[in-house]
């Protein structure tokens, strides 16, 4: 049996007395406190409260203007009303029409603007979807009067006791916040939505509430109401959305740059399975479907292949990403035409070089080549991806029709490598260094050169050029040497040209002034100068243009539009253009080559179509029949290979390679194999009706009957005669036996 201490009277006081302390410390030092905190607090809230019931109505009626003007907006809006509306804090709405970008035959091939709307009415959305924004945002929607009082209490003790800024409003106070305050987070912004969204209620009805509230609520990206975002993340309306695309786009409301697929996987998948479930729970989908709804729409849903921009940040619309980002660099960073505030809310209209059409052909062989090759190497050691680039050219005026930069232009793939990258052009400098041959009166196409190993001072060090392969072809003419690529007869008659004055050549054909990057070395003759793909294209655009230089450009006009739909010319670039060309003929750098050697030039790269030549394979799986004047290219370091493929009305160049460097391509992958192609299969689906021009012959050719085997006139023993065509004067007037009066300069003479 437990018998209870003995206490006396005099230690049951002292307890007491203890207690009573303890009492006394926790009123005076805590309950006081704490209640003059509250009464001080009260006061405070009561003051914000007043004040912003003063600011509200000082400015109620400006305020409701803004709203109903909104409103109206939308009542008398027709499907598909596209446009940057803006609502601002100087109680402004403002309808812009966004910039649009024009191809050359005046399609729009993308937009840009402050902020994106497609105003639709709620009888263009799914049925699903307002009722989903409802089970995220405010399920209680139809039965409240502005306020949701226990969601308000919990915001205000979340802010005040815990420092975390969090929600609690209701869909009728967002829109007041949106409509009617600076969208900061603290108890007078509180104050003045509470009184915004009580006058909202008493306005409009719940249905003009939330259609007003689903055209304007932003969902990410620039893109303001679900009709803009369905567009945006799922190429679609948002009639269209399905269940799980309908949880995502609910799910951005509360945090769309954090919930963005395209800024955060995890997340995004996280918060769609939230919404999943909420509208599980409310009855709008059964809990046993939200497996497989998630499961499904992840399969097939892969944000990270989406085209981004500023272009991503800002565009409404991107149907050629690669082309419209060179337009905004250009116009914005590099010529500095526009600044990007104009760009965004300007209205303008930029018309562009850009041929939508061919842009998507080249396009789609790119991605399908690329998507090939890299499925070749997938079994090899290194991780790396090997990308590609192509440009198309009209030869005849500069414009650039087509620029693909990449395997696809995403987040993690932005840089456009027909600019952006200077790298190695291999053999496909060779014709350029045979037309400045040929112009200079050094060889004629049925110039017999032996192939055989020679040695070089090249400014001070001995070299010894090899052939691909280490192959000796004997005695070959020129145009043999290029259907075969040969490096060694390439190299001897860059020699007997003159280095110095070829590089001058082939730096103004290619619009490049900088000796560094086209050195008067012999080792240009293999290609070692580092050339951007406009560059390239642009050597033989000058070869096409019948040797005239060309000047390539990828804008044509900016035009601005102002409210009342009037038109002003801010700047015509094709003007500029010719005058730079003005300028050429001036300073008489206009005609680079002559029309005979640059025709001749041409009529030797169609042999490499032919039996034997670098490119037949490819020309002929293609299923080519048109004509065309290639050059096929592999870097000395098989970092890449290139390729360039001619006709009177094209010139496409392509290349294939690893961005990294250090890292090269395996054997066999040259630019015959790998890049020749897509240009093939470009020109396939550009020609399809299998018909093409071809190079018209110049006055100044004339053609002669010669031995292939010497290339002078046949003597009785020649049994290999041929017709073939020269530059007048240059062809043979012997038989060359004695090897005197061919017409030709020595290389004494050319140096």
């Amino acid at each position: 049996m437990n018998i209870p201490e003995y206490q006396s009277p005099h230690s049951m006081e002292q307890s007491n007395m203890k207690k009573r302390s303890l009492y006394t410390i926790i009123i005076t030092f805590i309950v006081i406190p704490l209640i003059g905190i509250g009464i001080l607090f009260g006061a405070y809230c009561a003051g914000l409260a007043y004040a912003a019931r003063q600011e509200w109505e000082n400015n109620k009626h400006e305020l409701l203007m803004r709203v109903d003007k909104y409103h109206t907006l939308i009542t008398e809006s027709q499907y598909g009303k596209v446009g940057s509306v803006v609502i601002g804090d100087d109680a402004q709405i403002i309808e812009r029409r966004p910039t649009q970008i024009y191809d050359r035959h005046n399609q729009v091939i993308g937009t840009y603007s402050a902020n994106r709307r497609i105003i639709v009415t709620m009888n263009e959305m799914s049925t699903l979807l307002p009722k989903s924004v409802l089970a995220m945002e405010d399920w209680e929607f139809e039965k409240h009067k502005a306020v949701d009082y226990k969601g308000l209490l919990r915001s205000v003790y979340l802010i005040v006791f815990k420092g975390r800024l969090a929600g609690g409003s209701t869909i009728t106070q967002q829109l007041s916040k949106i409509m009617f305050t600076s969208r900061k987070r603290n108890l007078y912004r509180k104050f003045l939505e509470l009184y915004g969204a009580i006058e909202l209620e008493k306005r409009y009805t719940k249905q003009d509430i939330l259609t007003m509230y689903l055209n304007n609520i932003y969902l990410g990206h620039g893109t303001y109401g679900v009709e803009a975002a369905a567009q945006f993340y799922f190429n679609k309306s948002a009639m269209e959305l399905d269940v799980p695309e309908t949880a995502l786009l609910v799910g951005l409301i509360a945090r769309p740059n954090a919930f963005s697929p395209f800024v955060n996987r995890t997340l995004a998948q996280r918060r769609q399975q939230v919404a999943l479930h909420r509208m599980a729970d409310v009855q709008l989908i059964k809990h046993d479907e939200i497996d497989n709804y998630y499961t499904s729409f992840w399969q097939h849903y892969h944000p990270e292949d989406i085209t981004p921009t500023v272009s991503f940040w800002r565009m409404a619309q991107n149907r050629a990403p690669y082309f419209i980002e060179h337009i905004r660099r250009f116009i914005i960073d590099e010529k500095k035409l526009v600044d990007r505030k104009m760009l965004l809310e300007g209205s303008l209209s930029i018309y562009t070089t850009c041929d939508l059409n061919y842009q998507i052909i080249a396009e789609r062989a790119m991605s399908h080549a690329l998507e090939s090759i890299n499925a070749q190497i997938r079994n090899t050691n290194t991780t790396a991806a090997i990308e590609g680039a192509i440009l198309v050219m009209k030869p005849s005026t500069g414009e650039v029709l087509a620029a693909v930069g990449g395997s696809g232009f995403a987040f993690n793939n932005q840089l456009d490598r027909t600019y952006q990258t200077r790298r190695q052009v291999g053999s496909t400098i060779k014709p350029l260094i045979y037309t400045v041959a040929l112009d200079r009166h050094t060889v004629t196409p049925s110039t017999v050169i032996t192939d055989m190993e020679r040695s070089y001072n090249d400014h001070g060090r001995v070299w010894k050029p090899e052939n691909y392969g280490n192959r000796n072809y004997g005695d070959v003419n020129i145009q043999k040497a290029v259907q075969k690529s040969i490096n060694r007869i390439a190299v001897e008659v860059l020699y007997r040209t003159g280095v110095k004055e070829t590089a001058e050549k082939i730096r103004m054909a290619v619009n490049n002034k900088k000796e560094d990057e086209v050195p008067a070395v012999l080792s240009l003759a293999l290609g070692t100068c580092e050339l951007t793909l406009f560059e390239l294209a642009n050597g033989y655009a000058t070869l096409v243009n019948r040797g005239k230089r060309v000047v390539p450009y990828i804008l044509r006009k900016i035009i601005s539009i102002d409210t009342n739909g009037n038109q002003k010319v801010e700047l015509d670039w094709e003007e500029t253009i010719q005058a730079n060309i003005d300028v050429f003929r001036e300073m008489e750098q206009y005609h680079i080559f002559s029309p005979e050697a640059a025709y001749l030039a041409l009529r030797m790269m169609q042999t490499t179509t032919k039996s034997g030549g670098t490119a037949y394979r490819a020309y002929h799986n293609a299923g080519l029949t048109i004509p065309v004047a290639c050059k096929t290219g592999t870097t000395q370091n098989h970092r890449d290979a290139v390729f360039v493929a001619c006709t009177p009305e094209l010139v496409v160049v392509v290349r294939i390679g690893y961005d990294e460097a250090g890292l090269m391509l395996t054997s066999g992958m040259t630019g015959g194999s790998l890049a020749a192609p897509v240009a093939f299969q470009f020109l396939k689906e550009v020609y399809w009706s299998g018909s093409a021009p071809d190079f018209a012959s110049e006055a100044g050719i004339v053609r002669e009957t010669i031995c292939r085997d010497t290339g002078y006139l046949p003597t009785s023993e020649c049994t290999n005669i041929i017709e073939s065509e020269f530059i007048k004067g240059t062809e043979p007037i012997t038989t060359g036996e004695d090897k005197s009066n061919t017409n030709l300069k020595t290389a004494d003479e050319t140096q």
